[in-house]
């Protein structure tokens, strides 16, 4: 009975734990989405196919917003996706919990790929951030049981980590997600950055493949 109490415990929390965030879905191909939430009802969307998504003014008691999300045609390729989101946040005296999320879709789905990630800054509060990604072609915001990393919550200034990971076959979408809580007036910036790289079995085969292409060249040029 106490094995079947634990584990309904664990199946109950994996579920919650899905929902934690009330992103918004949609079914945008090839887009960009910017999305910030101050958990009172105040929220903004900005959508993009250049790119590039900017978000700068005032959400609730956050009265300084400046964030920017940038990913491909600027940054890495559809092939090897890279996102860039960088943020500055003041809040006032009410301080509060500040939801920044970036996501792009229109990606090559993958195969034998890992990621690299880092975020470094600094908070008068703390910051988490977590990376998730998706299988279902242009659907920005999914953070269902996708998790690729969790920093934890930080609440060191200034900080900097870094993780890597592999990246399940399939995965075509990618959200960025930064949660941000002050009690008080104060501010909190970060730049964090996303990069899908090939796995280091990839990286040795075309490694042994471009030092067998080396020698066949020099053994043709030597012949001639």
């Amino acid at each position: 009975m106490r094995k079947f109490i634990v584990l309904t415990f664990l199946v109950f929390s994996l579920f919650s734990a899905a929902s934690v965030y009330a992103l918004p879905g949609g079914n945008y191909s090839d887009y960009l989405g910017l999305y910030l939430d101050d958990g009172l009802g105040n929220t903004a969307l900005v959508l993009s196919s250049t790119g590039l998504a900017s978000f700068n003014g005032t959400l609730g008691n956050w009265i300084v917003n400046v964030s920017t999300a940038i990913t491909y045609p600027i940054l890495g390729s559809t092939a090897w996706p890279e996102i860039d989101l960088n943020s500055v946040n003041v809040s006032s005296s009410k301080g509060g919990t500040l939801t920044i999320a970036a996501s792009a879709s229109g990606f090559v789905p993958a195969s034998a790929k890992a990621f690299n990630w880092d975020i470094g800054g600094t908070t008068s509060g703390s910051i988490q951030y977590q990376a998730y990604w998706d299988n279902f072609p242009g659907y920005l915001f999914y953070i269902g049981y996708s998790k690729l990393m969790d920093s934890g919550v930080i609440s060191t200034s200034p900080f900097a980590v870094s993780f890597g990971g592999g990246i399940p076959d399939g995965a075509v979408d990618y959200t960025l997600l930064a949660v941000i809580t002050q009690t008080g007036a104060g501010a909190t910036s970060f730049n964090a950055d996303f990069t899908v790289i090939p796995e280091p079995a990839t990286m040795l085969l075309l490694g042994s493949g471009l030092i067998g292409l080396a020698g066949f060249a020099r053994r043709k040029f030597r012949k001639n």
